[in-house]
């Protein structure tokens, strides 16, 4: 279950959005509609770690104490708990995917989905207490 939860926490890494939004804001630079959502993607994702951030310099909780450092792949950027950065952004990425008008209503569900389990496994890979994942779904 350990590799599924880190496959549940790749997903929604930073670094990996990051380059996500970067490339389809490259690719589609010529479609106005594609632009328009790509843009709202990549303020979504900025203002999500800007508010992420401050919040946890502000209150600086410490991870539980069931945290494995196991991020072998992708580095972690902080060692604070409160609020989730994961939570936030796939809560924020979820709600404007949800809002897309090309985003078919059978793709929705799988959408929903992988927000509640990635939030989920914040929780039983031992990053996060409930609290961290349901305040970063907040501010998502």
């Amino acid at each position: 279950i350990r590799k599924f939860l880190l496959w549940c926490e790749y997903s929604g890494h930073e670094i990996l959005w990051f380059m996500m939004i970067s490339l389809s804001l490259w690719l589609y630079r010529h479609d106005p509609v594609s632009l328009s959502f790509n843009l709202n993607l990549a303020i979504a994702f900025v203002l999500d770690i800007i508010i992420v951030v401050c919040l946890k310099m502000l209150f600086q909780r410490r991870r539980p104490e069931a945290n494995k450092i196991d991020m072998y792949v992708l580095a972690s950027v902080d060692h604070y708990s409160f609020p989730s950065g994961h939570a936030s952004r796939i809560t924020a990425l979820a709600c404007i995917l949800l809002h897309h008008p090309v985003l078919h209503n059978g793709y929705k569900i799988y959408v929903l989905a992988w927000v509640i389990i990635v939030s989920l496994s914040r929780t039983l890979a031992g990053r996060h207490f409930l609290g961290d994942v349901l305040c970063g779904n907040l501010i998502g």
